[in-house]
């Protein structure tokens, strides 16, 4: 494997990080949410705007990082 095609940009590094950091809090949000209605408590979650927002960040952040690594696999074959 090439050496430049293993070396991650930063790009790509923190568009991951924040696409799973954001899935994963609209997932907790979801899953907490079931639970707490299942168990008749009142629940604290977010509304339907802020996980539209998050799943936005989501597919944004993710686009981002899919088009960083695609950069670096197109400069790293012309070189």
């Amino acid at each position: 494997m090439n050496k430049n095609l293993s070396k991650r940009s930063i790009t790509e590094k923190m568009g991951i990080s924040i696409c799973v950091i954001s899935f994963s809090l609209y997932t907790l949000n979801v899953l907490l949410s079931k639970y707490f209605s299942i168990a008749g408590q009142n629940t604290i979650s977010f509304d339907r705007v802020p996980e539209f927002l998050m799943l936005f960040v989501t597919a944004i952040s993710f686009t981002v990082a899919a088009l960083a690594a695609e950069k670096r696999v197109l400069n790293a074959q012309k070189s």
